[in-house]
């Protein structure tokens, strides 16, 4: 008899590897490996809760086929293909989720990306592995492939360099198993069974962000770059924004381009990208950061209460800090903050550090509260000597909050809105941060936060 532990080891190593496997073919490869003669009642009996193996009728299937709803698709691609059988010891070794066996072609790849691209080694590493990561679940494309060089700022200096690159790429995915050939890599089914599987060199050489397609305005590859990562730092600044004013902010800070970029030219350059690589999604002519859209009142309610208010524009070079899904200007009521919670909560820099950049993000997008600053010291099991130090933390969260550029202030701060209100004359133009300085506010002032209600009202309680 096969103990259950060992065949759920098996169902996971089998959809790892295959993506979709049939009960009758796991029966079989399970009992050619092992002795013993498990049955298809002790098959069906294996409990798969918290594992990433689902069952569907006869099919026990990786879950990441649903997430993208293309179960069909893979059946009808791996068709009537041969599995590949590694042996017991090998095949095991994919009931860890995240294990792909790893061809010469990926150290190639790795190699020529730090040797004649200047790439560091673990910037060439984590390439490599997106890219074998994605072919090995049927992601096989050079665009897709290239896209994760791009989108790390590898700088390529001809055409040359850059086919040599294409390829080691292809040498990559050909050489990968994936599920779209049950196992096999592509260059195994194309001399075993004489199957044209092989991903083939483009004819003509491959530039970044190619040249004179159909429906630019102009021919700007320059620039092409550049524009989508204005889109990608503007959403992440203001969480929504107009295509119009991403075209605004793009002419008027790269005035030198050989021509102004347009909202057409926008379009066709977004959609060339490819959305599961994005952080932000596109409704009517908006640009939505893709949380906004979790909850459908989320989206209403950020435009709500954004109505009327000015954008904070910095300049090119901190703009584009924001490409960065993960950046944020830090003020200095950062390291103050990040200095008591050493000091009175025991922590190191690192873990200091950590715990105010987890407080400081969730301003983003989110109202001060003192139960959602209180609940990250809580859940990292912190507890505050006495009231006094924690009413005093809690003050410095406060005053994070209120110079921390937020979503629904369009990327103001608080401080910096309430600033310019009080200054007749001033709401449309942008503070340098040099006067982004912080103020008492008093119990009957409008709350810093935005929310439109007295502060003592609201965050002042």
């Amino acid at each position: 008899m096969i103990e259950n532990q060992l065949i759920l080891q098996y169902l996971k190593a089998m959809t790892s590897l295959y993506g979709i496997i049939p009960a009758r073919k796991a029966l079989e490869i399970i009992n050619s490996q092992n002795s013993g003669g498990m049955t298809v009642a002790e098959l069906d009996s294996v409990d798969l809760e918290g594992t990433f193996v689902e069952r569907e009728g006869d099919l026990f299937i990786h879950e990441a086929l649903f997430a993208d709803e293309c179960v069909e698709d893979m059946l009808a691609t791996q068709g009537n293909k041969p599995f590949f059988v590694p042996d017991k010891s090998e095949l095991l070794k994919y009931a860890d989720g995240e294990y792909c066996e790893r061809p010469q072609a990926f150290d190639d790849l790795k190699g020529y990306l730090v040797r004649e691209c200047g790439v560091q080694e673990q910037v060439a590493e984590d390439i490599c592995e997106d890219i074998h990561g994605q072919t090995a679940i049927g992601g096989n494309s050079i665009k897709a492939a290239l896209y994760e060089v791009e989108r790390r700022r590898v700088n390529m200096t001809g055409i040359e360099q850059m086919n040599r690159l294409i390829r080691h790429i292809t040498e990559l995915i050909n050489n990968t198993r994936n599920w779209d050939h049950r196992g096999f890599t592509a260059r195994e089914l194309f001399e075993k069974f004489e199957k044209p599987n092989l991903l083939p060199l483009p004819v003509t050489p491959f530039e970044f962000g190619g040249r004179d397609r159909p429906g630019l305005d102009h021919d700007w590859a320059e620039d092409e770059k550049l524009a989508l990562d204005y889109v990608r730092a503007l959403v992440n600044l203001y969480g929504v924004v107009e295509k119009g004013k991403v075209v605004e902010i793009f002419n008027a800070q790269n005035p030198d381009s050989e021509k102004p970029l347009s909202v057409t030219d926008l379009d066709v350059l977004v959609g060339e990208l490819n959305p599961d690589h994005e952080i932000f999604i596109i409704e009517d002519d908006l640009f939505v950061e893709e949380s906004l859209l979790m909850e459908e009142e989320d989206l209403p309610r950020l435009m709500a209460r954004q109505k009327g208010k000015p954008y904070y524009i910095p300049d090119k070079e901190i703009l584009l800090r924001y490409v960065d899904d993960l950046y944020r200007e830090r003020p200095p009521s950062f390291t103050r903050l990040q200095s008591f919670i050493q000091k009175h909560l025991a922590l190191d820099p690192d873990a200091a550090e950590e715990l105010c950049e987890d407080i400081h993000l969730g301003f983003v997008n989110a109202d001060f509260s003192v139960g959602y600053v209180l609940f990250d010291v809580e859940r990292r099991r912190l507890k505050f000597i006495n009231e006094t130090h924690q009413r005093e933390f809690v003050r410095l969260a406060l005053d994070l909050a209120n110079h921390s550029r937020i979503w629904s202030n369009r990327g103001f701060t608080p401080t910096e809105l309430m600033d310019m209100n009080e200054r007749p004359g001033s709401a449309s133009r942008s503070l340098p941060q040099s006067q982004s300085q912080s103020r008492k506010v008093g119990r009957n002032d409008p709350c810093p936060c935005g929310s439109g209600k007295k502060y003592k009202q609201c965050c002042g309680r």
